[in-house]
């Protein structure tokens, strides 16, 4: 007597809904689900999307997001604001940044590599939020290029997503899915 055709016990999925279990897989492809993100660069005070870019928080997809930004400018540097990625400034030095020769040191002996340091229009600020279960507790400004002062009265000038004056630096390089 057939019944059919054979059945198997088939392995159990990855995805399931267990709370005690992961539901992504540790290893193979599943493993980096989640950490794409949407890359967003808009000017506030046109409404202006610069660029787009959809990927990985990495150091690759930061040089290709500020190259895109970089081709899209006339020559002049915003106010740059992110969040706290430490990407941004390595690159933004690389991009916008001014090779220096060291002073000679008067010392015998080969002298010093020339540095890459900040341009004098170069101004950039990071917004850090702390997260406890989810929600922010608090939310830290730091400038990294640029004289405080411009850089505060710039930020200030900004205008935010809702029309309000902007109290805070808006992080406008980057989002999450």
């Amino acid at each position: 007597m057939n019944f059919g055709p054979l059945l198997k016990k088939t392995p159990k999925s990855a995805w399931n809904d267990n709370p005690k279990k992961p539901s992504l897989p540790q290893t193979g492809r599943g493993r980096s689900l989640g950490t794409t993100w949407i890359w967003r660069a808009f000017a506030p005070e046109f409404r202006l999307r610069l660029a787009s870019l959809v990927g990985n928080r990495n150091l690759y997809n930061a040089r290709r997001f500020l190259r895109k930004i970089q081709r899209r400018l006339d020559g002049s540097l915003p106010l740059f604001t992110s969040d706290s990625l430490k990407h941004y400034a390595e690159v933004l030095l690389e991009l916008f940044g001014q090779w220096e020769k060291p002073k000679p040191t008067g010392w015998p002996g080969r002298p010093c590599k020339p540095q890459r340091v900040p341009s004098p229009d170069l101004r950039y600020a990071q917004v850090h939020k702390e997260r406890q279960g989810g929600r922010v507790v608090k939310v830290t400004r730091n400038i990294i290029f640029g004289k405080r002062r411009i850089v505060q009265n710039q930020a200030a000038s900004l205008k935010r997503a809702d029309g309000k004056e902007g109290q805070i630096i808006p992080p406008t390089l980057s989002g999450t899915i």
